[in-house]
């Protein structure tokens, strides 16, 4: 998109170029149940016809055993999206690439303790159908277990970008 000195920019173009950036402000945790629940906050709503550059930078808690599952539901069009982190069963020091298109496709982060807090990027680009559309993200315990929780740390990011 290129501009020229004096030009009136309508609100499209100033989406076009400005992100939305959604800081999480509290934690969210999800105890004893591997059942995703949608995180509070880690939103979109699309516009008809749109395409959104999605990024989020998770941190997150769990344990070992119970790892953290995550999800993204849309209600319009496609969301081709992966993750770069640890993978379920890994060493910490170990790094997994996966990518899905389809909507509720969970996948499995691994964890490194409730008190070790990791992080990872998840991206993806929404293309919006014929109508309007949310974008949400889900998580839970891959693995349910007693007291031990799956938490979205304070901190963690949500990035959007509408791209045409």
């Amino acid at each position: 998109m290129t501009f020229v000195a004096g030009q009136i920019l309508r609100a499209s173009q100033l989406r076009a170029i400005i992100p939305t950036k959604v800081p999480i402000l509290s934690d969210q945790s999800v105890t004893n149940s591997a059942t995703l629940v949608d995180a509070t906050n880690i939103t979109i709503s699309g516009a008809l016809g749109t395409t959104v550059e999605v990024a989020l930078d998770l941190m997150y808690q769990g344990t070992v055993a119970g790892d953290f599952k995550c999800a993204w539901a849309w209600t319009t069009g496609t969301f081709p999206w992966g993750f770069l982190g640890v993978d379920t069963g890994l060493a910490v020091s170990d790094i997994s690439f996966d990518v899905t298109v389809t909507s509720g496709t969970t996948f499995n982060l691994g964890a490194n303790g409730a008190t070790n807090t990791m992080l990872t990027r998840i991206r993806g680009i929404w293309t919006v159908g014929a109508s309007t559309g949310t974008l949400k993200f889900q998580f839970a315990q891959a693995v349910a277990g007693g007291a031990t929780s799956a938490t979205i740390k304070t901190g963690t990011l949500l990035t959007s970008i509408v791209i045409t």
